[in-house]
Formats: C-alpha cells, sequence, structure tokens
C-alpha cells in the first residue's frame, strides 16, 4: 500500500530539482598501488554509506590522478554527504576523507584538499584526497559565433554563400552537421551567426576537430561546396588567434582532396549564451542567508523538567520539525550558519528585547546567535524551555514576527545587493493574524529583496488559514490591497503531521521550491550573484 508521504510527493506540483554533477579524484602522498571507493549517504539512507564508484587502480605513483569520473545526482534540499576510501591495490585499507556535498559546491572552483583519516585522527603522512566536482555533463550554456571570409580573386564574384559547421564524430569517424547559416549574397561576405551547445563542441578530455564548410548557392538546386576551414572551440576561445585559411574542398562532407587556398575565414564575433542552472549560481557565490523562528506560545516555563509541560515526546516533535532545514541551509551561507529565533515568549527580566517584542534570541546576542546545525540548535532549545523567568505571550501574528526578522535581516550590508537570497523558516503552534495582512506585508517585500518564506504547523492546532499557501493544494493567485500578484512559492506552507512528522521528507519538500525560486530571481535580473572572474566570453575583430 502506498505510504501519505510518497502519494502526497506525487501529488506536489514542485518537482525535486536534480543534477548531474561529475566527481573527480586525486591524492597526495599515498602509498604506492592505490584505489578510491566513492561513497554517499542522506537521511534517506538511514545515515548508511552507499557505494556510488570505484577507480581504476594506479601502480608506482603516491599522487594518482584518478581518471575515473563519478556521477552523483545531487538535490538541494537533501543534506548529502561524500566518503571517499582509500584502498591498496591488496585490498589494504588506507584511510578515508568525509565531506558535505553543499561544502564541495561552495569551494573556491569547487575543489576541496581533505587530510587524509584513519580512524578519528589524521595519519601522520600528511596524505592528502582532492576532490573536484563540475556540472559540465548537465550544462546547455551555447555558443554564437559570427564567421566572416575573404576570396581569392577567382572565387569573389560567388552570387550567394553560407556556411555550415561540422564535428568529427569519435564513434562513427566522420564529419557530422550541426549547424548551417542562412545563405549572403555578396563578395565578402558577413554570415548570419550560427549557435550551438558548447558541450557539443567540447570535451574536457580531448580535442573535438571542427570544420566549417563554404558553400556556393549560384542557382537553386546547384549548390557546391567551395572549401573548407579546419578549427578546434580551443581555438576558438583564443585570442591570438582570428583566422584560418579555407581550402578547396569537394565530397558531401568538405573531404579536402587537394590544399589549394582559395581564401580566409575569419571570426567576427564569438558570444557565449549562458543558460545558468541553480547548480551554476552556487558555484559563482550564491550566498543564502537563512533564519528560522520557533514558536513558545504554548509552553509552561515552570515547568521544571525542561519538557514545556509537554512532554518529551512533543519536545522532539519540535526539534524534527527544525533540525533537518538548518542541516540542510547552513552550508549554503558564507559562514556556514542560520540564525535561530524564538518567539510567543518574553524574558521577564529584559522588557526591551534587543529583537524587538515579536522575538528573541535563543543564544547569546546577535553575532552567537547563529547555529551550523541541528545538535547545537537543538541544545538551545531546550536550554530556553529551562528559563523559568520567560513567559508567553499568545497571539503574536505571523506577520510580525516576519517584520522582526526582516528588520534584521536590514542590518545585513549586502542586504539590497547582488550577493544574497534569504528565506525565512517559521515553526508555528497556532495561527494568528490576519492573512491578508501577511500578503499586504510580503508582496512588495518579494519585489524588494529575493525572498522564500516556509510556515511549517506543528501540533493539533487548526491551520485552516493557511491552506491557502499549502504546498500540496491548488493554489490561487492572492493579490494585496494595491491588486498587485502573490508569486505562488513566496510562502509556502505545510502541517508537519502531513509528513508523518519525519524531518527530512519536511525539509525536501518544502525547500525543493529554492532552486526554481533562485533561477527565476536571476533571470528577472534582479538578484544575480557576484559572478567569479571567467574567461573572455565575446571576440570581435
Amino acid at each position: 500500500m502506498m505510504s501519505k508521504i510518497s502519494k502526497l510527493a506525487e501529488d506536489t506540483s514542485q518537482p525535486s530539482e536534480n543534477y548531474r554533477l561529475t566527481l573527480q579524484i586525486s591524492g597526495a602522498n599515498f602509498r604506492l598501488g592505490t584505489f578510491a571507493r566513492i561513497f554517499h549517504r542522506t537521511n534517506f539512507t538511514r545515515k548508511n554509506w552507499i557505494l556510488l564508484a570505484a577507480t581504476e587502480a594506479i601502480e608506482g605513483n603516491a599522487n594518482p590522478q584518478f581518471k575515473s569520473e563519478v556521477f552523483l545526482n545531487y538535490v538541494f534540499s537533501e543534506q548529502q554527504e561524500l566518503r571517499v576510501e582509500i584502498m591498496g591495490t591488496d585490498y589494504e585499507f588506507f584511510g578515508y576523507v568525509e565531506s558535505r556535498v553543499a561544502n564541495l559546491l561552495n569551494a573556491p572552483n569547487q575543489a576541496l584538499a581533505l587530510p587524509l583519516r584513519r580512524g578519528t585522527s589524521e595519519t601522520k603522512t600528511d596524505s592528502f584526497v582532492f576532490i573536484k566536482c563540475d556540472n559540465f555533463l548537465e550544462n546547455s550554456d551555447e555558443i554564437r559565433l559570427t564567421f566572416g571570409a575573404n576570396f581569392l580573386k577567382s572565387f569573389v564574384f560567388k552570387p550567394k554563400t553560407y556556411i555550415s559547421l561540422w564535428k568529427l564524430d569519435d564513434d562513427e569517424q566522420k564529419y557530422v552537421s550541426l549547424r548551417q547559416s542562412v545563405p549572403f549574397e555578396g563578395s565578402v561576405p558577413i554570415w548570419e551567426a550560427v549557435q550551438v551547445r558548447i558541450k557539443e563542441v567540447y570535451k574536457k578530455e580531448a580535442v573535438v576537430p571542427l570544420r566549417v564548410l563554404v558553400h556556393s548557392v549560384p542557382k537553386i538546386g546547384q549548390e557546391t561546396i567551395m572549401g573548407h576551414a579546419q578549427l578546434t572551440y580551443q581555438e576558438i576561445m583564443r585570442d591570438d588567434i582570428k583566422t584560418y585559411p579555407i581550402v578547396k574542398s569537394s565530397g558531401n562532407e568538405g573531404k579536402n582532396h587537394d590544399a589549394k587556398q582559395i581564401g580566409t575565414l575569419f571570426l567576427q564575433q564569438r558570444e557565449i549564451v549562458r543558460h545558468n542552472q541553480f547548480v551554476d549560481y552556487v558555484f559563482e557565490g550564491l550566498d543564502i542567508l537563512s533564519a528560522l523562528a520557533v514558536d513558545f506560545s504554548q509552553v509552561d516555563f515552570s515547568d521544571p523538567s525542561g519538557q514545556g509541560g509537554r512532554g518529551d515526546g512533543y519536545t522532539r516533535l519540535v526539534e524534527q520539525s527544525f533540525s533537518c532545514m538548518v542541516d540542510v541551509l547552513a552550508p549554503y551561507n558564507l559562514s556556514k550558519t542560520v540564525s535561530c529565533f524564538g518567539f510567543g515568549a518574553k524574558d521577564l527580566t529584559d522588557e526591551k528585547s534587543k529583537t524587538g517584542a515579536e522575538c528573541f534570541l535563543l543564544k547569546g546576542n546577535f553575532e552567537q546567535n547563529n547555529f551550523t546545525g541541528s545538535e547545537e540548535l537543538k541544545q538551545a532549545y531546550r536550554e530556553t524551555l529551562l528559563k523559568q523567568h520567560y513567559k508567553t505571550e499568545p497571539g503574536q501574528t505571523i506577520t510580525s514576527v516576519i517584520k522582526a526578522i526582516i528588520n534584521i535581516f536590514r542590518k545585513d550590508l549586502f542586504m539590497l545587493s547582488n550577493l544574497r537570497y534569504y528565506t525565512i523558516t517559521l515553526i508555528i503552534e497556532e495561527v494568528n493574524g490576519d492573512i491578508q495582512e501577511l500578503v499586504n506585508y510580503v508582496v512588495p517585500l518579494s519585489h524588494s529583496m529575493a525572498i522564500t518564506i516556509f510556515i511549517v504547523g506543528v501540533g493539533n492546532a487548526s491551520f485552516k488559514a493557511l491552506e491557502c499557501f499549502n504546498i500540496y493544494s491548488k493554489r490561487e493567485f492572492l493579490k494585496d490591497s494595491k491588486g498587485d500578484i502573490l508569486n505562488i512559492s513566496t510562502i509556502n506552507f505545510v502541517k508537519f503531521e502531513t509528513l508523518e512528522n519525519n524531518g527530512a521528507v519536511l525539509a525536501k519538500e518544502l525547500l525543493k521550491v529554492i532552486p526554481s525560486r533562485v533561477v527565476g530571481y536571476m533571470k528577472r535580473g534582479k538578484e544575480r550573484p557576484m559572478m567569479k572572474a571567467t574567461n573572455s566570453n565575446s571576440k570581435k575583430t
């Protein structure tokens, strides 16, 4: 029988964002004769390591560069981890390294150098494992090429010409056509640009021979091939190579029967047309600043057991609701943390809360109120339950809590820059406030900053008022008082019980909207992250 979670996963209109990454492994100061085994785990593997692949064995080299490529399906909304074990060719265990996949994506040039470990300690040989990743297989960037030509005197007066771009197919060992331009009429042609996917003309491990054929069309139905020029993607991207000889050709694919030059092909312009995916923005410096706030309005602070008067089971339920959200989001922030707050209660010894009456810090001051993971947050949550000088303040509205967090965000020096994306997660136990008030506030807010808001209902209260934001409901466009429309996935609600109180499923179902949200903002040109310096993408002559 299909579980409730599986059924809901099928019903949702927000598909998971999967990206295929390629991993490359190398090492330094290994014993002679080694190979690598690569493992992967998530919360959905019950924390068991699953073997992804093993590399080839390399003998006689203490600094191996393994040629085997390992493929990994990356999912933003899951906490994914990698483990690389180094084995001798005699199957003796040499050591291992572990890392979160998110840390690899955020690393400079998507490359990590990790000290090899045995057991819980590092080896004494200063051995390192290097892990590098790219998304070339999923890349859909294109290159747009504009060519022109000068012909020798006897070939000038051709009525119409056009070009076609071909590449050498490794499997069939013959040239295959990729694109062609429209005919140009004139003695010194500059043809319409041809545009192809970069991965069609470029390979990481080899040079792909390319050929530009020049076609003459003296009359309809009398097309001939005048000649061809030979080139490669690497040459196209070089600034010191601008021209290519056109040699006379014959045959349907421009096979060369003599080397007589009939003219010169020149590259008029090149342009990289980028079709960025979410993972590209992560590679290029996207920084997700996240805040999470937990509802304390139903807590009994006089309970000396530290369970808030509701028992250990309920305390664990609340912890489950925020744990995986924090663990997934933290690595995507520059400081590798999530800011966490409480609301629905007040410190009686501090009438003027530093964050306002709507929410309070869960740890120390503003600089200290950042959490690297769920275990640290669980400890702070339980310590707060023991604070008998706190008093509940039921009735705080969702809008007021979000406003308080936004005011904290506004202290971020990069709030309006192109470096930031923001998320707010509220763990609530009751619904207070007018939903229209919430929409009126969030609509203009979402136009001025890149943000997504998540609301998780915990417990047995009625959350009917939030059904208009439910990720599993047929959602309609909501409008603010001025008639402006709220983007459907700006505010996302789910009742924790709907997901069988499973924190890993909660994070996956809510956070899977983030990749498409980020890409949408980038395409609108509002919140483009600071791009790293790249090679020259355009050339005009």
